[in-house]
């Protein structure tokens, strides 16, 4: 089952929907040229909207499937995909396809053999200069409902009116990252005695109303990492 929090199966259902509007659009099309003699200026009318519609979807359907090339590209050059062989319709479908941006640029920072993934949770752990760090990784689209101490964060999709108030008509519910990586790292001190030093990365295309000292992006990376050497 895909991760339906992740932006690729936002992207990737919303292609399929926009490849069968073009289809029926096209149908569509056929029909009218055939009866066009009919009423000639009606269909007309209906057949030069109906183009507008279709090319602005075919070049939605384009761009789209344009980005998703060049993100399967740059995933499948990676040193994480030459390293574990997740082939592309598996990272797609457990959302990691972008966490080569995290494992790359850790390859070149950390001791490479203290590198560890724990696909399950979606979690990197490495050290850098006797200092330990936890990164979680979570692909996210949509408006991100959520607060640090919350167990639970939600991705909203849909936004509709009712009753005169803003709700969502799809809401994708999952552990708060935050608090996941608080309790891994817990785990990892009583099975190791190190101190890990917990950070979230989040990509995808999202909004989140909130800022957080451990929410970072891919290339703040780098950065936390010389700064625990630093401390």
């Amino acid at each position: 089952m895909m991760n339906k929090k992740s932006k690729y199966y936002f992207l990737i259902t919303r292609l399929v929907f926009t490849f069968i509007l073009v289809l029926i659009i096209g149908a569509l099309l056929k029909i009218i040229s055939i009866y066009q003699y009919i009423e000639p200026n009606i269909f007309s009318v209906f057949s030069i909207i109906l183009t507008v519609v279709n090319t602005i979807l075919i070049i939605a359907l384009c761009l789209g499937g344009i980005y998703l090339v060049i993100q399967s590209f740059s995933y499948l050059s990676s040193a994480f995909y030459k390293e574990y062989q997740i082939n592309i319709v598996e990272a797609l479908s457990q959302g990691i396809l972008d966490m080569y941006l995290i494992y790359d640029k850790i390859l070149n920072l950390a001791d490479s053999k203290s590198i560890k993934i724990d696909f399950s949770h979606q979690i990197i752990t490495f050290s850098r200069k006797n200092n330990y760090f936890s990164i979680l990784f979570v692909d996210l689209f949509g408006k991100i409902d959520g607060k640090e101490g919350n167990d639970y964060w939600f991705s909203l999709r849909k936004p509709q009116k009712k009753y005169g108030r803003m709700t969502y008509a799809v809401t994708i519910r999952f552990f708060n990252p935050i608090l996941v990586n608080q309790k891994y790292v817990a785990e990892l001190k009583k099975e190791t005695g190190n101190e890990y030093k917990d950070y979230v990365v989040l990509t995808g295309f999202y909004h989140l109303d909130f800022t957080h000292k451990k929410l970072i992006s891919p290339y703040e990376i780098a950065s936390i990492a010389n700064q625990g050497q630093q401390s």
